[in-house]
């Protein structure tokens, strides 16, 4: 590596030295390439782009290497695709990072495949699969990427911020659109991440959305968030890591309005189709930061009272729509971060109950509910002797669990008689 760096006598030797350890299937090879390109890029220069690019290409290439009884002919073909990427030249003055088409190459791949398949049909052999037919989107080596690209993933990056941004989003395109061509036919289900490029990628994208200057973080969260519920695994799992992202010590202000911005979106989307409602539901839960409290309690005070308008209109529209709505919203108002709401809550919930699709069956529901009463008469009880429209919510949502035969109710209707 560092003889090819150089650019001195026998380059051309080196150079095809370093292309046969990238594409020698050897994972630790390949992350000395690629560590050592990284540390040393600005010397390579459009050379780093090019290394990066063949990569990539191995990347797609190593996924049609022959398996036992795919016969000579396959492994012939193999061999000369395999020539032709080791003779790549990586000295070019042209590269641009903007050759690191991930869904270009993985759709080469499909076609390749494709066409490997139908060689074999043709042949006679493998003929017990049936015609082989065109699969959508293409695949690439997952694990070999994450190594490639390992200073993006889960390193600092290049240091340009938009460059990175642009690489991040290109690799989730790649995922995404892989993921939708393996959907499930009946909802549209989408597959999972790719392990672990796809979840780490989504973690970066994460990063990049709360790093991102005000007005251009919207272009980097919104690829992820589009998708809806069909992909309703990589979202938990991008939405996840933005929570976490207030325990890493990032900007609480940034973090808020990347926070507000998602919230609203997803409150704006269609996430009632068919099939996949209740993700619906559940996403715009978590974007709300139910079960996230711990990590919004880092937030500068008062956060809780300025998503109170983001919180009221979710609750006209969806705490009516599933009972885990009604279960996690019970939990978040009894925690320290959603207590500045919780009176505001209370008639909330009030109100949804008043409809005929308030009503509700589960155990679960009617505990949490039990709780956020309990929680409001040790906590709240000035507050409510000076609200009469919270008094009464209470005492609503009392008789409604009483009349549900929940045990405890008939002493929390003692305890509000006493009390209040």
């Amino acid at each position: 590596m560092h003889l090819w760096i150089a650019d001195g006598d026998g380059i051309q030797e080196w150079e095809a030295g370093v292309l046969r350890l990238l594409t020698s299937g050897d994972t630790r090879a390949a992350a000395v390439v690629a560590d050592v390109s990284y540390a040393n890029r600005e010397q390579l220069d459009t050379a780093w782009w090019r290394l990066l690019r063949a990569g990539l290409f191995w990347s797609g290439l190593i996924l049609l290497a022959p398996h036992q009884g795919d016969g000579d002919v396959a492994e012939r073909v193999w061999k000369v695709w395999l020539a032709r990427l080791r003779r790549f030249p990586l000295r070019t003055p042209n590269a641009t990072p903007d050759d690191l088409d991930f869904k270009r190459v993985a759709a080469g791949q499909a076609r390749l495949d494709f066409q490997r398949r139908m060689r074999l049909y043709s042949a006679g052999d493998q003929t017990w699969r049936g015609k082989p037919e065109r699969e959508r989107g293409g695949l690439l080596d997952g694990h070999f990427l994450e190594v490639l690209f390992n200073w993006l993933i889960d390193g600092v990056g290049t240091g340009d911020r938009e460059l990175d941004t642009r690489l991040a989003l290109r690799i989730w395109d790649y995922d995404a659109t892989r993921a939708k061509a393996r959907e499930k036919k009946e909802d549209g289900e989408y597959d999972l991440p790719s392990q672990k490029l796809g979840y780490n990628i989504l973690l970066k994208l994460g990063v990049l959305s709360i790093a991102a200057p005000e007005g251009e973080a919207r272009a980097i969260w919104e690829p992820v968030l589009s998708h809806g519920p069909a992909a309703h695994y990589a979202l938990q799992h991008f939405i996840h890591g933005l929570f976490l992202r207030l325990g890493k010590g990032d900007d609480p202000v940034a973090f808020e309005r990347v926070w507000r911005a998602t919230a609203e979106y997803s409150l704006a989307g269609d996430w009632s189709q068919p099939g996949l409602w209740f993700y619906g539901e559940r996403l715009i839960c978590d974007l709300l930061g139910f079960g996230n409290e711990d990590a919004l309690s880092r937030l500068n005070p008062g956060a809780a009272l300025r998503m109170k308008d983001i919180y009221e209109r979710w609750a006209a529209t969806h705490l009516g729509h599933h009972e885990e709505c009604v279960t996690r919203f019970c939990h978040f108002l009894t925690t320290n971060f959603g207590a500045p709401i919780r009176l505001d809550g209370l008639r909330w919930l009030a109100t949804m109950q008043r409809e005929p699709s308030g009503r509700w069956y589960r155990e679960d529901t009617g505990n949490a509910l039990v709780e956020l009463v309990a929680a409001a008469l040790s906590s709240d009880t000035q507050a409510l002797s000076q609200d009469a429209q919270a008094r009464q919510a209470l005492v609503e949502i009392a008789a409604a669990l009483a009349a549900k035969n929940i045990p405890t109710a008939l002493a929390l209707q003692e305890r509000i008689r006493r009390q209040l």
